[in-house]
């Protein structure tokens, strides 16, 4: 029987997104070219997995017809973006109901974007620390035993994990720079509807800006 994506990353079929991430960061750990040699071919049908089944169109698309367009790196970032801007947009729209006429929610979406993007840095940044951290440590154990050198081993494997971790982060950093671009092109305006909530037409919202008279 033919092998499926979920299989590749050793999930199952209805596994939550969380659950896809963690499957994929565990396995391109185990098999990232740079710690395990020889895996190449493993690594890099764990990496073509996660790009199709962590995007929930191409999830959907896969699971119903069982094929994978495989996509350059640009146009999977481009994709992983649309498809994040589709699910901010969604949130942010449900969340502020009746009031979503009275707020700028692409500078909420915007916002939202930024704070993300802020937080994926401080975790490469933070994992690059722990790298050097366990690096350190790992050149200052000495061993003259027997058998294995499990700290060293330990050292090696938490080094190994923070490789991988970085490189899903700094993906995602280029999302989120996508995300960015592409919401350079939006934005948001105050019509004649909106004077209620603010007094007038031609008033300045809440955000400071000015309504636009329209239908």
């Amino acid at each position: 029987m033919p092998q499926t994506l979920y299989d590749t990353l050793g999930i199952d079929k209805d596994a939550t997104a969380d659950q896809i991430k963690q499957a994929y960061w565990d396995r391109a750990r185990k098999t990232h070219p740079d710690h395990s040699p020889g895996h190449e071919d493993e690594f890099n049908d764990a990496a073509i997995a996660y790009q199709v089944l962590s995007i929930p169109q191409r999830r959907k698309d896969y699971d119903e017809i069982g094929f994978v367009n495989t996509m350059t790196e640009n146009e999977t970032i481009k994709q992983e973006a649309y498809s994040r801007i589709s699910e901010i947009f969604m949130a942010v729209v449900e969340r502020l109901g009746p009031d979503i006429y009275t707020i700028d929610i692409i500078s909420s979406i915007r916002n939202k974007s930024e704070s993300a993007y802020k937080q994926l840095a401080a975790e490469a940044d933070q994992a690059m620390k722990s790298i050097t951290q366990w690096d350190k440590i790992r050149k200052r154990i000495s061993f003259s035993g027997d058998g294995a050198n499990i700290m060293a081993n330990v050292c090696d494997k938490q080094i190994e994990g923070l490789s991988a971790k970085i490189e899903m982060v700094q993906h995602q950093i280029k999302v989120a720079e996508k995300i960015k671009e592409v919401l350079v092109d939006y934005d948001w305006e105050f019509t004649a509807r909106d004077s209620g909530a603010f007094g007038h037409v031609g008033a300045t919202s809440p955000l400071g800006r000015a309504i636009i008279p329209g239908v």
